[in-house]
């Protein structure tokens, strides 16, 4: 598991200094390399190149990488646990209490 974290870390400071990108956001860049470690360790392969359909909260379906699916919804349920009717209350547990609840 080390190496495999380590190779996907290397891949993308190799990617890094092809790009040259102006600009890093560090925390979308090390989520991506969290997913991509925890996707190769789970399943075997790299799947961060498979593109997934995904629904937007307008209705609108784009297709994403799996990892960004991944922390899309880790996101939408982090959000919906720290709505304050619910960390008050579990009796709103049951219900979505708004449109972006509905995907996770």
């Amino acid at each position: 598991m080390q190496a495999t974290m380590r190779q996907k870390v290397l891949e993308k400071i190799e990617k890094w200094n092809r790009e040259k990108p102006a600009k890093i956001d560090l925390t979308e860049e090390l989520s991506e390399i969290f997913v991509r470690i925890i996707l190769t360790v789970s399943f075997g392969e790299d799947l961060d190149t498979t593109l997934l359909p995904y629904e937007t909260v307008d209705g609108k379906v784009s297709q994403l990488r799996i990892s960004k699916i991944l922390r899309l919804i880790v996101n939408n349920l982090n959000m919906k646990a720290a709505h304050p009717l619910r960390t008050l209350t579990d009796n709103f547990d049951r219900w979505h209490l708004n449109a972006s609840e509905r995907l996770c």
